[in-house]
């Protein structure tokens, strides 16, 4: 990124956000800075307080969710009725149908390249994933098949993908979905938290963000109506 390849004589703005390693080895948190810090000596620390990438909605109602204190004193965006966070029950068994009701309403009003499916898992073990390895068995998996055709996707269709392979990029709404027990399992299995997951993947949505969840979230967050 510099000229020189040096650090000496390049100005450098880093920007980290200690919760957000996600993809770090089990156990092996460490602090950002104290890292930078150690790569270029004459580093200084600016603490940073101003949303500019959530509306404020999504930010506040990202605490209960992920457990996690949210350092923001102002934001950017302005408040939007529309926006914020919501929780989707998904019932065992019909997870699926759960997602494509959720994705058609959200497609009255958006474009599915405004919408990102993230999962804490990866393609063998998400919702999505595993649906593309069988046959659909419902009008609503063939809807979704054809809706998410592939992991990249084009124009016309809505992209998925896993959190950590999205850690970085934001979408105007993100659904996620693969909340449930074993997503936990898998998140404190990498000495993380099913909340720091969340949290990651709920601060990639720049306007709206549902959950679909299947029990053991904070109840301080209001959910819709069960898919039934």
């Amino acid at each position: 990124l510099s000229a020189s390849k040096k650090a000496k004589g390049t100005r450098l703005v880093l920007a980290g956000d200690k919760n957000q390693q996600i993809l770090s080895d089990k156990g092996q948190l460490a602090n950002p800075f104290d890292v930078a810090k150690f790569l270029v000596s004459d580093l200084v620390h600016v603490r940073l307080r101003t949303n500019c990438r959530n509306v404020p909605e999504l930010t506040a109602q990202m605490e209960p969710l992920t457990g996690l204190k949210v350092d923001i004193l102002k934001h950017r965006l302005p408040k939007s009725p529309e926006g914020g966070l919501e929780l989707v029950e998904a019932k065992p068994g019909k997870e699926t149908k759960a997602l494509a009701q959720v994705l058609r309403d959200l497609l009255v009003e958006y474009r599915p390249q405004d919408i990102r499916v993230l999962s804490p898992f990866g393609f063998n073990s998400s919702l999505i994933g595993t649906l593309f390895m069988r046959e659909a068995r419902s009008a609503d998996e063939r809807w979704l098949k054809n809706t998410l055709r592939n992991p990249v996707g084009d124009l016309g269709q809505i992209r998925w993908r896993s959190i950590a392979k999205f850690k970085g990029l934001e979408s105007d709404v993100i659904v996620i979905t693969d909340v449930n027990d074993q997503a936990r399992e898998f998140a404190e299995g990498t000495g993380k938290t099913l909340g720091v997951v969340l949290y990651v993947g709920v601060s990639r949505a720049k306007h709206k963000c549902v959950v679909l969840q299947a029990g053991g979230l904070n109840d301080k967050i209001p959910s819709t109506a069960s898919d039934g």
